[in-house]
């Protein structure tokens, strides 16, 4: 067999509902988590740390597409229309 499965790590996720349905834009989402975390605080003794997780990614300015160059590339290799001015503009 060689491999086992571990599992560590517990802890209670909790997440903001949508609202009637729609999504929550980012902004809406940080304050709603923001909120939730607050009234932990507020009313559920014992509780260690409360923070806030979220997930980073690196993408490009103009389209939002996945960065996908390394090093200090100012470009993504040509991901959208905008990207492509700033690498025609780096190469002149």
């Amino acid at each position: 067999m060689g491999h086992i499965t571990q599992v560590e790590g517990f802890r209670v996720v909790i997440e903001p509902k949508d609202i009637h349905g729609r999504e929550f834009s980012e902004a809406e989402s940080r304050r709603a988590c923001e909120e939730i975390i607050a009234q932990v605080r507020k009313h559920v003794d014992g509780v260690g740390l409360v923070l806030m997780k979220y997930d980073e990614s690196i993408v490009c300015e103009h389209c939002g597409w996945l960065w996908s160059e390394t090093g200090d590339s100012p470009h993504n290799g040509g991901c959208c229309e905008k990207d492509i001015l700033v690498y025609e503009k780096e190469e002149k």
